[in-house]
């Protein structure tokens, strides 16, 4: 639920009522499925990191960066820029998925690792900014030529 507890976060994010991410979700893998065949295939991955204090943590692993019951990591990912993929984050963990069940499930683990704090308006406000990464893959197989090409989108969703 966001600061002014209008439900767009938790929304965004499932909740009760279909929020937009898994229907922009859902609508992938159901894509997917209608275009695979024996020379088209997917890979799906994503990835879920906060920016709180101006600092980045991943969701996924919060153990290998201090942000678990563990503790012991560094504390913190860092922006890296690559001439070929332009800005990343080093370090963050980034998961295979095979269906939209499984995409959900990494969701919640991840929403579970968020920082929430209280404010004045919301007792659980999240006191953080969420993105949640899918990054898709498609690869088109040449068997004549015996070539393959994979064409990538990155998908940013960001929970203000």
């Amino acid at each position: 639920v966001g600061e002014d507890n209008n439900d767009e976060s938790f929304k965004s994010a499932g909740g009760d009522s279909r929020g937009m991410i898994p229907r922009l979700c859902e609508g992938i893998f159901e894509k997917i499925k209608k275009l695979t065949n024996e020379n088209v295939s997917f890979t799906v991955e994503a990835s879920m990191m906060e920016i709180y204090n101006e600092k980045l943590h991943d969701l996924l692993n919060p153990e290998a960066y201090g942000r678990g019951h563990g503790g012991g990591g560094s504390g913190e990912l860092r922006i890296r820029e690559s001439p070929t993929l332009g800005p990343y984050v080093e370090g963050l963990t980034l998961s295979a998925v095979k269906s939209f069940e499984d995409l959900m499930l990494l969701m919640a683990a991840g929403t579970r690792n968020r920082t929430i704090g209280a404010t004045s308006m919301n007792h659980v406000s999240s006191r953080a900014h969420t993105i949640f990464t899918i990054i898709l893959t498609q690869t088109t197989v040449d068997k004549d030529r015996m070539k393959a090409m994979d064409k990538v989108s990155r998908i940013n969703l960001v929970d203000l």
